[in-house]
């Protein structure tokens, strides 16, 4: 069971090798990839993650008609949980490359962005996108939150979570974009704006953010260009 597998995981990482780390001067976007993943800890923390885990079990249990003699390739497969569900879903083979998979993010933002896996390319992930909020009562805004929605459209019948605060904890959480002053705002009114992505220069694991805020409210205005950069 998960209890078990994650037990001999921690076993056999902890009677691993550590292998020399490089200065971090001399780390390149492809040291800083493999060192977030360095410790078990976070592995730990992504097996724990029900939501995800339990989700991506059922898209293949419950669609072995699409993995019923297929060769799976699993690229980052990490501790190979993924792979043992490929497996059992009656893939003929499953083959598991190290070269990790998941990023650690927090995000959330009203205006959807669709990316099929399926299609998408590189160039699909540098992006801008406009939004606009509808202020739903009297209140104060200090942040803006952006999240993301998990969705197997192939499935015979559809299968997915969201990461969205109102929906269970998953380990992605959400990511917070804090503003520089809070706006005061009031119901009905809307706040207007962009928000741009791109892979950083230097290290292509991290994400540069451009979030562009206008806004014209009764009791306050801003018109404000912010930049993040998210590790």
């Amino acid at each position: 069971d998960l209890q078990t597998f994650m037990g001999f995981f921690s076993f056999e990482v902890s009677q691993g090798e550590s292998s020399a780390k490089p200065a971090a001067e001399d780390m390149t976007s492809k040291d800083y990839y493999f060192d977030s993943y360095a410790h078990f800890g976070i592995h730990e923390e992504m097996l724990k993650d029900e939501v995800r885990t339990l989700t991506y079990r059922n898209s293949m249990f419950y669609n072995k008609h699409l993995f019923k003699d297929k060769v799976v390739l699993d690229v980052g497969s990490g501790t190979g949980i993924l792979c043992m569900f490929a497996a059992k879903a009656g893939a003929k083979k499953v083959i598991g490359e190290v070269a990790i998979k998941e990023p650690l993010v927090d995000v959330v933002d009203p205006k959807q962005l669709e990316v099929d896996i399926y299609t998408v390319k590189a160039e699909d992930l540098t992006f801008t996108s406009p939004f606009c909020l509808q202020v739903k009562r009297n209140d104060y805004i200090h942040a803006l939150v952006t999240y993301f929605n998990i969705e197997f459209t192939r499935c015979h019948k559809r299968i997915g979570f969201s990461t969205s605060p109102e929906s269970p904890y998953t380990h992605w959480k959400q990511t917070v974009f804090y503003l520089e002053d809070y706006l005061t705002v009031k119901s009905g009114e809307e706040i207007f704006g962009t928000i741009s992505m791109k892979p950083n220069v230097k290290n292509n694991r991290d994400l540069d953010f451009t979030v562009d805020v206008d806004f014209t409210g009764q009791l306050c205005t801003m018109t404000k260009s912010l930049e993040y950069r998210m590790r």
